[in-house]
Formats: C-alpha cells, structure tokens, sequence
C-alpha cells in the first residue's frame, strides 16, 4: 500500500510540475522581446520603441532563440506528464492487486 501511495504521489508531483508556469527562462540574459514574461515589464510604449530598433539580425536571432526555448519547454513538459502518466498507471495496478488480495483473503 505504501509502494501504491508513492506512486500516486510521484504522478500527482510530475502532473503538477508540468502544469506549474514557469515565468523565466534559465540563462536568460535580460529576456527577449519574444517572451511574454519580458514584454509584460515593458510599457507598450517602450516595447514598440525596442523592437522597432532591433535589426533584421537581432530579430531573426531572438525569434530563432525563443522557437528554441519553446521546444525545450514543450519536451521538458511533455516528459513529465508521460511520467506523471506511468506513475498513476503503476498506482492503480498496485491498487488492484491490493484489492485482489484483500478479497482473497477478507
């Protein structure tokens, strides 16, 4: 019983961790013009300002850095809600083979 409430503790961490929002980025230099988390600090002013004195580069590089981001965020994501799935998976054979074995022998 202890190994099933273990397990069901290790689906509900990883299913919360996964849907828990992050609002920084490790390594984050000062953020990106593509990070809602960074525009939010910014007055609309100020963003219109700052990416209007961005080069076709510096544009190209932060849309390519934030493309990058998103896609380790999305892995990162989807790995831990596939292991908040087996784990519940795991919890609820234990489960049935608790209640198969309390029925055999209550």
């Amino acid at each position: 019983m202890v190994l099933m409430f273990g397990a069901l503790l290790l689906s509900i961490m990883h299913g919360l961790i996964a849907a828990r929002p992050s609002l920084s980025v490790k390594g984050d230099d000062g953020g990106s013009l593509f990070f809602f988390s960074h525009i939010a600090r910014l007055s609309d002013r100020e963003f219109r300002e700052t990416f209007s004195r961005l080069s076709v580069d510096q544009l190209q590089s932060a849309l390519l850095s934030e493309v990058y981001n998103t896609a380790r965020i999305a892995t990162d994501k989807f790995a831990r809600i596939r292991h908040s799935i087996d784990w519940l998976i795991v919890s609820v054979v234990l489960w049935s083979l608790i209640e198969i074995v309390l029925g055999l022998f209550a």
